[in-house]
């Protein structure tokens, strides 16, 4: 099995383990398309969010390319001071009180030219969160031009505010794990 695997990597297929893993993983080309690089950003307003999926691609070898110098000084306009601009982006929580801020931080991050996907987290639902930011996500998301955006659901609240919104959308590939 090992060796077949390492073939069909080698021939630039995609590999999953798991029948749930092929599902999402169609999804995510049907609506993305094949990549145009390989660095992917990942952004959130939850720090723990970033870590784990700092941590997820670490462990699937993705890479996590630092941003552009004008992705940082657009972004450091735009985050408290004291949050990182950085790959991984931790918007942190005062985010969560301005959802055009919020929106701006994601047109500037998938803008950059090293990320070939960004992934969002969001890990809270309820009608202020994921309700307000939902709409505000599939407009980025509708803009012509940068990378396309990942989404991952985190709640427990499966059905909650915004997810039928991110999973309906044409271009938003939406992960609830």
């Amino acid at each position: 099995a090992t060796v077949t695997r390492q073939a069909m990597v080698d021939a630039g297929l995609v590999v999953v383990d798991h029948f749930d893993e092929l599902v999402c993983t169609a999804n995510l080309f049907a609506k993305c398309g094949r990549a145009r690089g390989s660095g992917v950003g990942v952004i959130s307003a939850s720090g723990g969010a970033v870590i784990i999926s700092a941590d997820e691609a670490e462990t699937a070898g993705v890479p996590l390319p630092p941003l552009e110098d004008v992705t940082i000084a657009d972004l450091k306009k735009l985050l408290p001071g004291f949050a990182s601009a950085a790959n991984p982006t931790d918007l942190t929580a005062e985010m969560v009180k301005n959802v055009a801020a919020f929106q701006e931080s994601l047109r500037v991050f998938r803008r950059d030219r090293s990320l070939a996907l960004v992934v969002m987290s969001l890990t809270a639902a309820s009608e202020g969160i994921t309700g307000a930011r939902a709409p505000a996500i599939a407009g980025v998301a509708a803009e012509a031009g940068g990378a396309p955006i990942a989404m991952i659901w985190f709640s427990e609240w499966l059905d909650g505010p915004g997810a039928a919104t991110l999973e309906a959308h044409s271009s938003i590939p939406f992960f609830r794990s």
